[in-house]
């Protein structure tokens, strides 16, 4: 009993997979922002932008929005050198020149997006960040006992 060509050919065939590569693709990968905001403090959007692309990029562009406000686009931003390698492996990290102040406490939502020159998939463009914004908050700090004893347990 010898093995069928015809249906192990066609049932390798089922299991390939295609990945379309786009020219110039920028997806943004991570924001760097905390859940709980203070308002009427100034914050930058910060996060960390990847080529998976096959060509390199040289220059993007970033954006954002608040709620339902004002579409926010800073300046083009160049990359410098050869650009930003293309891979899937090379990032760079981002932060928004124009940042925001939210001036309302309760929950709001910040859309943010990078644009690379040439990008031609928008679909991986764009990240929605849900915070709340707290109008009494505190700072973190960090409390360290710098010495005790074991014949004072209460030192």
């Amino acid at each position: 009993m010898g093995i069928d060509c015809k249906k192990w050919i066609f049932f390798s065939v089922l299991f390939i997979s295609f990945t379309q590569v786009f020219a110039g693709d920028g997806k943004i990968s991570k924001l760097s922002l905390s859940p709980y905001l203070k308002t009427n403090s100034y914050t930058s959007v910060k996060g960390q932008f990847i080529n998976v692309s096959g060509t390199n990029i040289t220059s993007y562009r970033t954006g954002w929005k608040l709620d339902n406000g004002a579409v926010n686009n800073d300046t083009q931003t160049g990359i410098g050198g050869a650009g930003l390698a293309g891979g899937n492996s090379s990032y760079v990290s981002f932060s928004s020149i124009s940042g925001f102040n939210v001036t309302t406490p309760g929950p709001h939502v910040l859309k943010v997006w990078v644009k690379a020159t040439g990008d031609t998939n928008a679909s991986n463009d764009t990240l929605t960040f849900n915070f709340i914004a707290l109008s009494s908050y505190v700072d973190k700090i960090n409390l360290i006992e710098e010495s005790t004893g074991t014949w004072c347990q209460y030192c």
